[in-house]
């Protein structure tokens, strides 16, 4: 999975300030893993940037700490995991570090706040089966539940109030079976993203149909996939239905080693999958339907470590995100990525049993002036 984060820090005293500048980082999150939302970060961007002007003028003596060249913000989050004598982690106590650096001489004008924060684990009598709860802010609370083919997600706004609700269940590893998504946006509920997907398979685990349905509209989306069928031919398989269809052909072939995928919808090409392996290299590319690479993942050995690498590009920039594995548990993942200018580098560290134990975020932005937009 792929994470993408960004998020500015600043030391804000008001409880509901912080929370703006929380909430923010935390959409961004889930908007990317549901193809991102850009419209609500910059919504909440303009909500806050008030705010964030007001803090710059009154932290402007706080402690400072020297710059990392040529970034304008650092986070740091490290852990101390606490685990039973089944080797179960109980609790991950935070301390997380923030840094802003801006102006003409950056190395003076430093703010930095401090925050603390405990994760909480708690297990069922099956060992796949297990909560989290996690502060995001001072008024935002996280619980994850986690079973061996489930994985629900809760956010309360003041302990009461629903922020966030997701609930996955899988078929198989990786091969979701039914998603729900609600995302409280404003007081109008119509504005709000709520929707669920219910995903079918064959005998052999290929995905042969998803159901979207829209939970504000009740509107629903069906796309029927077919594998080595033409558009012609798929349309007389697809039964009626009295709500709007979608029909997603593929079509293969080997071309000197490389695996080439065609994918149409509804009879125009949507893009164009290659697989192939270099020396010891697994490589797979997305091409749109104009063969301009947009996706490309490779996986490799490296020092007795799994690696993933997954690097994106877009119109605005790229991204390239990259994990290592011993074993099925996760040694460091480094994040990098280049936005309309501005400059992210997200590294974490993990211990001997696979859980996080320190985090560190850069931010770099186009100009010294993007603070004061």
């Amino acid at each position: 999975m792929v994470y993408r984060t960004f998020s500015i820090f600043v030391i804000i005293q008001d409880k509901e300030r912080d929370k703006h500048f929380k909430i923010m980082d935390y959409h961004y999150k889930e908007d990317v893993n549901n193809h991102t939302n850009w419209e609500l970060f910059f919504e909440v961007m303009d909500r806050i940037i008030l705010f964030f002007l007001g803090s710059v003028l009154l932290l402007s003596g706080c402690k400072n700490s020297k710059q990392p060249e040529g970034y304008n913000s650092v986070n740091i989050i490290e852990y101390v995991n606490v685990y039973d004598e089944n080797n179960r982690i109980l609790t991950a106590q935070g301390s997380e570090y923030d840094y802003l650096y801006f102006g003409d001489n950056k190395d003076k004008g430093i703010l930095a706040a401090t925050n603390n924060f405990t994760k909480t684990y708690s297990y069922d009598n099956d060992s796949y089966c297990y909560t989290v709860e996690e502060p995001l802010s001072g008024s935002l609370l996280k619980t994850m539940r986690y079973t061996e083919n489930s994985i629900e997600e809760l956010v309360l706004e003041n302990n009461k109030d629903t922020f966030s609700y997701s609930f996955s269940l899988y078929y198989d590893k990786n091969k979701p079976k039914y998603k729900k998504s609600i995302i409280i946006l404003g007081d109008d509920p119509l504005s709000d993203s709520r929707y669920e997907e219910y995903y079918y398979y064959d005998n052999n685990g290929n995905n042969m149909k998803k159901i979207r349905h829209d939970l504000n509209t009740g509107e629903r989306e069906e796309t029927y996939k077919f594998n080595d069928t033409d558009y012609k031919e798929a349309v007389n398989l697809v039964p009626s239905s009295d709500y709007k269809q979608n029909i997603e052909c593929s079509l293969k072939q080997t071309v000197n080693d490389t695996l080439i995928s065609r994918i149409t919808l509804n009879g125009v090409l949507d893009r164009v999958m290659k697989e192939y392996t270099i020396g010891k290299k697994k490589i797979k590319e997305e091409f749109d339907n104009g063969m301009t690479l947009v996706n490309k993942e490779t996986e490799y050995e490296e020092n007795g470590l799994r690696v993933n690498v997954n690097h994106t590009l877009r119109n605005t920039g790229y991204s390239t995100d990259s994990i290592y594995y011993e074993g099925n548990k996760k040694v460091k993942h480094i994040y990098n990525s280049d936005y309309n200018g501005t400059i992210t580098l997200e590294i974490s560290e993990y211990d001997e049993q696979g859980n996080i134990i320190k985090k560190t975020k850069k931010l770099r932005w186009e100009s010294d002036n993007e603070i004061t937009r």
